[in-house]
């Protein structure tokens, strides 16, 4: 691959990349549209590896949300700087396809371990976190979505009740 391209979704083409402030500046102005009457709340959902959480917050998003294994420890200073600002986050948690789901602890341990790599209050993580599964459940199976819904609320719930202790 050429440096600075990126595949197509299609795959019969690449396309070269689009630089961050032309980007930022189009999410922008797309935001400013949708949200102009102030009846919609802007929330982001970033499937790559490198979320990109300050373009984003700057572009306006209020809320993003991403798959909680791409929230790596190089990005803590833009990820710190994101929650600082209020922007709500949608973190998935809980796996998104047929898994047999880990203990409810476990499931939660990573948001409490985020949290505290960041020093903020563990009731700022219950009243800034939506605890939802990494991704879309297009792949799973219906009895299976239903499971990883309710874990997502589990974790949640858990969460609330262990920052009001």
């Amino acid at each position: 691959m050429l440096a600075g391209t990126v595949p197509t979704a299609s795959g019969f083409g690449r396309l070269r990349a689009v630089e961050a402030p032309v980007a930022e500046d189009v999410l922008r102005r797309t935001i400013d549209t949708v949200c102009a009457d102030d009846a919609a709340f802007p929330l982001v959902h970033c499937c790559a590896r490198d979320v990109p959480f300050g373009l984003l917050r700057r572009a306006g998003a209020k809320a993003l949300s991403v798959d909680l294994r791409y929230v790596p420890k190089r990005d803590d200073d833009v990820v710190g700087e994101t929650i600082d600002a209020g922007v709500r986050l949608f973190l998935g948690a809980v796996p998104a396809t047929d898994a047999a789901l880990p203990p409810l602890r476990a499931s939660a341990e990573p948001l409490r371990g985020l949290w505290r790599r960041f020093g903020f209050a563990p009731e700022r993580l219950a009243r800034q976190v939506v605890v939802t599964p990494a991704c879309g459940l297009a792949g799973a199976s219906p009895r299976y979505v239903r499971q990883a819904l309710k874990r997502s609320r589990d974790v949640a719930r858990m969460l609330h009740e262990a920052a009001q202790e």
